[in-house]
């Protein structure tokens, strides 16, 4: 009687800590997709942001080119792409 209980009483104990364990393990791998789903959003909006300050940068470049330039050589048949 007395070995039953203490078997039980061990299982009960290692039930607990395998339940422990694989708490622990959905814990740290919910908390490691949550940064990594944070870092990947933080990447694409850098990205985005990027893209976008790059075609500013084109279009100011495009405007002062056309600027500077001033449509000088159209008169002569010389046309500047603003590719």
């Amino acid at each position: 009687m007395v070995k039953r209980v203490e078997n039980e009483a061990a299982e009960v104990a290692q039930n607990a800590t395998a339940q422990s364990s694989l708490i622990l393990s959905k814990a740290q791998a919910s908390a490691t997709a949550i940064v990594e789903k944070a870092r990947s959003d933080g990447l694409n909006h850098l990205y985005t942001e990027i893209g976008e300050l790059r075609e500013t940068w084109r279009v100011e470049e495009r405007v002062e080119e056309e600027r500077i330039v001033g449509g000088g050589g159209r008169e002569w048949g010389i046309e500047r792409s603003l590719c």
